[in-house]
């Protein structure tokens, strides 16, 4: 552990520091796709097709939240260090080891890190220092609603921008419309981006209060991850309410072991899939995807081929096909990018992770259905990614950090840490994570 918590004020309540980060990462991730989105074309880039490049609001915007945030995560950790508060190691070593090897390995192949890259290990520091409760995943639950609301808006009125379209502006379905209306991208780029996005966000919206804005938000959600045609993200959508929904049965003081094999079961099945597949064109040919990367990885199998791998193959069409640009599954990509020591870091990172949605008091779902929301949205496409992925951080990174080192099942764990200094405080009967051998 860090440090001795040190003793407030009475009556004093502190600036709430996590709400403001909370929002800063929001913002950091979906600004700039909202205006990237209004001010530039939007259309399917092909192999070998010039992408449209930032506008300059999009790049003035996306500079300006990255200081903003980055020096914001610079105040916290100075605060930190005049407040001196207690913090357990372990769970903020398991979230940056994966991190640290992708940036290690890209040295290696003479790729250096960029600013964006630093927006991670600045986030899940200040996570761990400022411990977010529940109340902040419900601000990320707002946050899914809304750019659910926006993707449907900008749809509707700028259909050119957020539907699905060829560069004549020709509308593409890919044959997997299930309403008539095309296929809806919304501030992204791809129907499968904005399926993954709202699948992970659901658990969070599961959160909201009150009921009225809760139902509100769930039903605007679920036709928004319906017109985007994910299919993988709507079968696992429907498998995450089932299995809330079963598991809710179970009374409380039951539910951790289920939690953990289902939990189980969804990565596991991430992690076979890819090598008992066959057939090149299963899963929409995402078998010939995977047969190509793993061939690749076999030439580097402890240390992976880079993080940009996958950019380089995409200047060509002759491997992945012309619109290839990642594994198409989150083992396949940790294999091939950071090789079995990003997979074992990120397994460790996991398992840490599942022990403490499974250890949740009174059987709360909160981390379960996180967590599985995460394997369904990892089966066919990527999700967990250490590096400049500004896309997910706001419903994967904050909801994972939180739930490993925050406390997701107390409203304002912080306000606990200052009471206890002052000997009224209750505990909780699941804290961080620690180093083996820790007190505290």
């Amino acid at each position: 552990m860090v440090g001795s918590a040190s003793t407030p004020r009475p009556g004093s309540r502190r600036f709430d520091q996590a709400g403001v980060l909370f929002v800063l990462v929001a913002a950091w991730a979906v600004v700039p796709k909202v205006l990237q989105t209004l001010t530039a074309p939007k259309y399917r880039v092909w192999v070998g097709q010039a992408e449209p490049p930032p506008t300059a609001l999009t790049s003035a915007a996306t500079t300006l939240l990255t200081a903003a945030l980055l020096g914001w995560c610079l105040l916290v950790v100075l605060d930190a260090l005049r407040r001196n508060p207690r913090r357990h190691l372990g769970g903020l070593l398991l979230l940056l080891a994966p991190w640290v090897w992708v940036v290690v390995r890209g040295w290696t192949l003479g790729s250096l890190p960029g600013v964006s890259d630093l927006v991670y290990p600045a986030v899940v520091v200040a996570v761990w220092l400022l411990r977010p409760g529940r109340r902040h995943l419900r601000l990320l639950g707002h946050l899914v609603g809304v750019v659910a609301l926006l993707s449907v808006v900008i749809a509707v009125a700028l259909p050119d921008q957020g539907v699905f379209r060829a560069v004549d502006g020709s509308e593409i379905t890919e044959e997997k419309a299930f309403l008539p209306f095309g296929v809806l991208v919304g501030i992204f780029t791809h129907g499968n981006v904005l399926g993954q996005y709202l699948l992970m966000g659901l658990p969070l919206v599961a959160l909201v209060r009150p009921r009225l804005v809760r139902a509100a938000w769930l039903a605007l959600v679920a036709g928004a991850l319906a017109w985007s045609a994910a299919r993988s993200s709507i079968g696992a959508a429907a498998g995450l309410a089932a299995a809330v929904g079963v598991l809710s049965l179970l009374p409380r003081d039951r539910r951790s072991v289920p939690y953990r094999l289902v939990l189980w079961g969804a990565f596991g099945l991430v992690a076979v899939l890819p090598f008992v597949t066959h057939d090149p064109m299963a899963f929409t040919t995402r078998g010939r995807i995977w047969a190509v990367s793993l061939d690749a990885w076999r030439a580097h199998p402890w240390l992976g081929l880079g993080s940009d791998f996958y950019a380089q193959v995409a200047q060509t069409s002759g491997n992945l096909g012309p619109t290839v640009s990642h594994g198409h599954n989150e083992v396949v990509q940790l294999l091939v990018t950071g090789g079995v020591v990003l997979l074992v870091l990120t397994g460790l990172l996991l398992l840490a992770a599942i022990r403490r949605a499974a250890d949740a008091p009174d059987g709360d779902a909160t981390g379960f259905a996180l967590l599985l929301a995460l394997a369904g949205a990892s089966l066919l496409e990527i999700s967990l990614l250490p590096t400049a992925n500004s896309v997910f951080d706001a419903v994967l990174l904050l909801p994972l950090a939180t739930l490993l080192v925050g406390d997701p099942w107390r409203e304002d764990p912080d306000a606990d840490d200052l009471a206890g200094a002052t000997g009224t405080g209750t505990g909780t009967r699941s804290g961080p994570v620690r180093l083996a051998g820790a007190r505290g």
